[in-house]
């Protein structure tokens, strides 16, 4: 089975984020992209982490504006230090500020030419960047999030961090596996263990 190598920019602080994505701009205007894009950052306030660095709202719509081409790999601040998982507000929030809120930067069926009509199609692709450990304890706000889509978009999970038994039980069922990426490593282990599972929407 060939392997599909793809680009996953990780910014850690807004302010370098519209000069990173104005490269990227004209970079896939000279080369159009031929690999998936992902544009990732922890916008939102997750169990036991600080308030985040990044606006959510402000994230989303410039990297949909400026490189839509691109997938959104949106994520939560988190501690290991937090025993509760991902809870409905979590949730609800991330939603709220993508598609539900009078605020919401998304919009359902979103598949029509950018406006300007020049560019190429849009992607509509969002996947959650979710810590192994707290995703594993709260498996009804994860499906929540797979099946939350509205039409025209479709979501998955990334699934990332240390994992031991219990974690890997989560993400190898089969109910987990079919829209997973899963990045993770054992306990106490330096090595990254990466594992990347088919998905289907």
């Amino acid at each position: 089975i060939p392997h599909v190598v793809g680009i996953k920019v990780d910014f850690k602080h807004p302010v370098v984020v519209q000069q990173c994505l104005d490269l990227i701009r004209k970079s896939i205007d000279k080369t159009p992209l031929k690999a998936p894009l992902w544009l990732n950052a922890d916008v939102w306030k997750g169990p036991g982490g600080n308030a985040p660095r990044f606006a959510a709202r402000s994230f989303i719509a410039q990297c949909r504006k400026t490189v839509p081409e691109a997938s959104l790999s949106l994520g939560w601040t988190t501690s290991l230090f937090q025993a509760q998982g991902y809870s409905a507000v979590h949730v609800s929030q991330a939603l709220s500020d993508l598609y539900h809120g009078p605020a919401a930067v998304l919009k359902p069926n979103p598949m029509a030419s950018p406006p300007g009509g020049g560019r190429a199609k849009e992607t509509a692709m969002v996947t959650f960047a979710v810590r192994a450990m707290l995703a594993s304890r709260s498996p009804v706000q994860m499906t929540r999030l797979i099946s939350a889509a509205p039409r025209g978009w479709k979501h998955s999970l990334t699934v990332w961090g240390e994992a031991g038994p219990a974690e890997r039980k989560w993400y190898t069922g089969s109910d987990v596996k079919r829209y997973a990426f899963i990045d993770t490593k054992p306990p106490g282990k330096g090595a990254l263990v990466a594992r990347v599972t088919s998905f289907n929407f």
